[in-house]
């Protein structure tokens, strides 16, 4: 049986992964025995809490989309669950949209939508959903990337959403730059909407 002191170098996370856990020494048929026991939640594939911690607080909406991103190294929130993380639209995410490298080898997963990208650096951000700390595009890549993997009427209303915006200042002149960087032409739209 392993020492409490080594589940001690955790608890002052919200959550800790599995090669947290091996980095401390604790193995994962160690981990097995604490979640039956019920001293650990198993939050998804590899992730863990404490059971009495209240420190993984996530809005019950975002809980999925934080625990997926989590699970997938060096994945990044994108399109339609980028969107409505910030508020620019009104659809439910059926799934959990997360951009990956291109060449990266993810298995598939339930109720996530991989998209394959050449750039996973560029508006690449971090924000905090609840208390923990995720890896999203901004705005103005978020909007670039709906014109290009996206139908275009949901593109145009989360353009329209950004422009509006109460929350977040739009900054047209990096949406543009963005386009450009991304080789998408949607200047007219933007153009039209801002007059």
């Amino acid at each position: 049986m392993t020492s409490p002191y080594k589940f001690e170098l955790l608890k002052n996370k919200s959550y800790f992964d599995i090669n947290d856990a091996h980095s401390v020494g604790i193995s994962n048929s160690l981990l097995h025995y604490y979640v039956q026991q019920g001293t650990l939640r198993r939050l998804g594939r590899g992730i863990y809490t404490f059971a009495e911690s209240k420190k993984f607080i996530v809005p019950f909406e975002f809980e999925d989309l934080v625990l997926a991103s989590l699970n997938i190294p060096n994945s990044v929130i994108c399109l339609i669950s980028a969107l409505a993380v910030f508020g620019l639209t009104e659809e439910i995410p059926r799934q959990s949209w997360l951009a990956v490298k291109h060449n990266a080898r993810v298995s598939k997963r339930q109720h996530v939508k991989l998209v394959h990208m050449r750039d996973i650096n560029l508006g690449k951000t971090k924000i905090k959903i609840g208390n923990v700390l995720v890896s999203i595009f901004d705005r103005e890549r978020t909007i670039a990337d709906c014109f290009r993997y996206l139908p275009k009427e949901i593109a145009l209303k989360a353009l329209k959403y950004y422009l509006a915006s109460n929350d977040h200042k739009p900054n047209v002149a990096k949406l543009i730059k963005c386009f450009k960087a991304m080789r998408v032409s949607a200047d007219k739209y933007i153009e039209v909407l801002t007059l």
